[in-house]
């Protein structure tokens, strides 16, 4: 009898400790998982913050296009508002027809008015304007005869490009002459002159980029007429750069006699004529438009006419 109750109590001891055995290795298996020590991954927290930067912009941009709508909105509104006064004011007007519809025509120009009055500029007054509107017109009458036309574009501004500038003049004198602004590719200058002096060496005139005596030379051209050649050559920078020249045949430069003398510009360089012979192209070497013309030289000029 006592063997077999030591046996049932040693049977219940062994099974408890079976018992706290699994219990052991399930809560250290989930205490201890392995999961818990992974390290945060950087990638992901980037992929985070680009998602909320994101989200962020898709918010404004989302409440820029409700302003645009609203605006919109808006600006029908106005024009609904404008149409509604404008049928009113025919159906209440006891005016003919013919007067209702300039009276409707005055109010459409003046909404469609987008550049401001057209005023003199310097050297021209206003010839004749077709309105204030996106694609009208004013004309200006230059003093030298010139005119020009001048287009309302959609910002609101004159597509005033070119002024009036002098194109013309007898018996200039020797000096610094400034080319209208609009001078380009096409452009030419035209002079008569008369050399005095040996002959030996009359410049006749310098293609600048300003005014300023020590300014950069475009062209620099000159006649010498005992060598019977015209010399071409640039100054940048204070110093010249390789001298261009060719004995010419027939010569028709004198001493004492008036010759005509052209300079074109074009894409590629200048031309030259002397009394409408070509003698001498001249490549660009700067990369710039003159906007000064220099006479000098022993020569009196009769006449210089700017070509635009």
């Amino acid at each position: 009898m006592w063997v077999m109750w030591s046996m049932g109590f040693l049977f219940v001891v062994l099974a408890n400790l079976v018992v706290d055995s699994n219990s052991f290795h399930t809560n250290t298996a989930k205490a201890f998982h392995a999961m818990s020590f992974v390290p945060s991954n950087p990638a992901e927290k980037v992929d985070k913050v680009i998602t909320e930067l994101q989200e962020k912009t898709d918010v404004k941009l989302k409440e820029l296009g409700d302003d645009i709508k609203t605006s919109q909105s808006l600006v029908e509104a106005k024009i609904t508002v404008l149409e509604t006064e404008m049928k009113k004011t025919l159906n209440d007007t006891k005016l003919p027809e013919d007067s209702q519809l300039s009276s409707v025509r005055k109010v459409m120009d003046k909404i469609a008015e987008v550049c401001p009055n057209p005023s003199s500029i310097e050297g021209g007054k206003v010839l004749k304007s077709t309105g204030r509107h996106v694609g009208a017109q004013v004309q200006f009458q230059c003093a030298n005869g010139l005119k020009l036309a001048f287009t309302c574009l959609a910002t609101g501004e004159w597509d005033a490009k070119s002024q009036c500038s002098q194109t013309y003049w007898e018996n200039p004198p020797l000096g610094v002459y400034k080319l209208p602004s609009t001078f380009g590719p096409g452009s030419a200058v035209t002079f008569i002159a008369e050399p005095f002096g040996t002959g030996a060496m009359t410049s006749i005139f310098d293609f600048k980029k300003n005014g300023d005596y020590k300014a950069d030379m475009l062209l620099h051209t000159s006649i010498r007429i005992k060598p019977r050649t015209i010399v071409r050559n640039s100054r940048q920078n204070g110093h010249y750069g390789r001298e261009e020249r060719a004995h010419l045949s027939p010569f028709n430069i004198k001493v004492g006699q008036p010759f005509n003398f052209t300079a074109v510009l074009d894409k590629i360089g200048y031309k030259g004529y002397v009394n409408g012979d070509h003698y001498f192209d001249f490549k660009h070497r700067v990369n710039e438009m003159p906007q000064y013309v220099v006479l000098h030289g022993q020569m009196k000029v009769n006449s210089m006419k700017v070509r635009i």
